[in-house]
């Protein structure tokens, strides 16, 4: 049962000499519990909660602004909310997310104002350089691991390319049915 298994947490730090060590601790926790925690990877707890925060304000905003921004499935970025309908129940997930990009081209119009959500923007492009150093390092390991070349899957995620993506969700209490049921969410965070 997955609530008894305990996620390895593997560390990053002193990456570049530990490279070998960190890379078989990931791919025994990838290929054994199929979850892993990384810890050491040089962002501040305050930086996260700073984005969560971010995301929260931007989500109390009235539907009618966060509109302003509404999701292009072309580009995929914007913000939506109760658009995507769970296949096996017919029922709306109740997630509202706002999906980013570094791409300046798909973001076009897709980012909230200034005066809206101040500093959103430049706090989200900020944090997301930060994830992609963290993903590089994780997905040099992985690489490694297949005997490529230690850039092959960062090259494949290209962040100026309108395929890389960060999202945001908001996933509230799902209001209870008849019977409690009719609403589900799926959740990750």
């Amino acid at each position: 049962m997955l609530d008894s298994r305990i996620f390895p947490r593997i560390s990053l730090q002193d990456f570049e000499r530990r490279k070998a060590e960190i890379t078989t601790q990931l791919v025994d926790a990838a290929t054994g519990v199929g979850f892993f925690v990384i810890v050491d990877h040089d962002i501040a707890i305050d930086q996260i909660d700073h984005m969560f925060e971010g995301g929260e304000l931007l989500f109390a905003l009235p539907d009618d602004i966060k509109a302003q921004n509404a999701f292009s499935r072309e580009k995929n970025v914007g913000w939506e909310k109760q658009a995507q309908i769970r296949p096996s129940t017919g029922t709306p997930d109740l997630k509202e997310s706002i999906q980013l990009q570094f791409s300046q081209t798909s973001m076009c119009g897709k980012w909230p104002s200034d005066s809206d959500a101040p500093g959103f923007q430049a706090d989200a492009l900020a944090f997301m350089r930060q994830c992609q150093t963290v993903s590089i390092m994780i997905m040099s390991c992985f690489a490694q691991a297949l005997f490529l070349p230690s850039d092959f899957f960062t090259r494949a995620h290209d962040v100026s390319s309108d395929k890389s993506q960060c999202s945001e969700w908001r996933h509230p209490t799902p209001p209870k049915g008849p019977g409690g049921v009719g609403w589900w969410v799926a959740t990750c965070r």
